[in-house]
């Protein structure tokens, strides 16, 4: 089809602008911070990649590591008290509650031992970074039950854990207890928490202030 009093080039460049037009106008609605069909209409946000931030929590006593036993899609594994941090928390309230609902142990966090960044193996995988901390915990809260999945949390030894590396949930629970042991042998601190800044408009009244 073409337009009436138009010759064949003459009706190509108006194709042509028509579709310069409407590329740009894509690229624009992208710059601005979403898509925007020709017709008008509107896409959902166009989104930053971010990864997924993770809490855990590294507690030895006695050479014996706190870990726990959950249920996952890859069967029954291992790892640290750990979780995702949630919003209106900062990262020492988001380890002491993962470690309180999946140990039933109350955490006091002491230092950040490192950061971790990893990537699961599998086409459109998430990259999650963890943030690792050590502290102490007191005896587990009487009564207190687990977060569904979990099945159980222990005490095991440093050769039990990696002799069941196959379990684990992924190859940051044997790095941070590395990283772990060899601070502690050179006499390297932990970071201090008051390197870990939260501003007050994050925190909300359900997590508390921290």
């Amino acid at each position: 089809m073409s337009i009436p009093g138009t010759t064949r080039p003459q009706w190509a460049f108006v194709q042509f602008l028509a579709m310069l037009s409407s590329a740009m106008a894509c690229a624009m609605a992208m710059w601005a911070g979403f898509d925007k069909i020709p017709d008008g209409s509107e896409r959902a946000p166009s989104m930053v990649w971010t990864p997924r931030v993770t809490v855990a929590a590294v507690i030895e006593r006695g050479g014996r590591f706190l870990v726990i036993e959950e249920d996952t899609d890859e069967g029954v594994r291992l790892n640290q008290p750990a979780g995702h941090l949630e919003a209106g928390e900062s990262l020492e309230c988001a380890v002491a509650r993962e470690t309180l609902e999946e140990t039933a142990h109350s955490f006091v966090p002491a230092g950040l031992l490192g950061t971790y960044l990893w990537r699961p193996a599998g086409a459109g995988a998430p990259t999650f970074l963890r943030f690792a901390f050590v502290g102490e915990v007191g005896e587990p809260l009487a009564g207190r039950v687990l977060d569904e999945g979990i099945r159980r949390a222990f005490w095991i030894r440093t050769d039990e854990l990696r002799a069941r590396r196959a379990e684990h949930r992924s190859p940051l629970v044997m790095r941070c207890v590395d990283d772990y042991l060899r601070a502690r042998a050179s006499g390297r601190p932990w970071l201090a928490l008051d390197a870990l800044y939260t501003h007050s408009a994050i925190v909300d009244t359900h997590h508390g202030k921290q």
